[in-house]
């Protein structure tokens, strides 16, 4: 009796350019997409995107070129394998999640460019640390999930993080 997921990789979205411009948050979850649909990247003021629990296997270039207005992006559930530098793009970023996908490794760029994180969610992937330049989230960083990846040890710069009010580090 289960509905059949729906199929959005050729999805058409019909709206004007003010529309688009007008929305503020998109939710494209359990879509089974593996690329970003074409009206997305032309929704310029969103500010919270999330495309949990879909194919992708990398962070969509145009996510980080055409939304820079981002300040919640979630990926998780995904098979993404790296955080491109274009994450850079950036800057207003306060919550990165991308729990439940195949990173080995926090792209250092993350700490040098979004200055504002205040939550990072990368449990449940195969990561061994944070990088040392992570103490320059040292200001905003609230949260930080690290459960369930491969870290034999705490990150030495998880206690140069002095706002952190939660530090998961269960299941390494």
């Amino acid at each position: 009796d289960r509905v059949a997921p729906v199929h959005l990789n050729d999805f058409a979205f019909t709206a004007d350019e003010i529309q688009l411009t007008a929305l503020k948050e998109i939710s494209v979850c359990d879509a089974q997409l593996n690329f970003l649909p074409a009206f997305i990247p032309r929704c310029t003021m969103i500010q919270s995107l999330s495309l949990n629990n879909n194919r992708f296997s990398e962070l969509p270039e145009d996510i980080c070129k055409c939304l820079t207005l981002l300040t919640e992006l979630r990926l998780s559930h995904n098979n993404i394998l790296e955080i491109p530098d274009s994450i850079s793009l950036l800057t207003d970023l306060r919550v990165l999640a991308l729990t439940g996908n195949q990173l080995t490794y926090v792209n250092e760029v993350i700490a040098e460019c979004c200055t504002l994180l205040e939550e990072l969610h990368v449990s449940n992937n195969q990561i061994q640390t944070l990088p040392i330049n992570f103490s320059r989230c040292h200001e905003t960083l609230k949260s930080l999930d690290l459960e369930n990846n491969r870290m034999n040890k705490m990150p030495p710069v998880a206690v140069k993080l002095t706002q952190l009010t939660s530090l998961k580090l269960a299941g390494n």
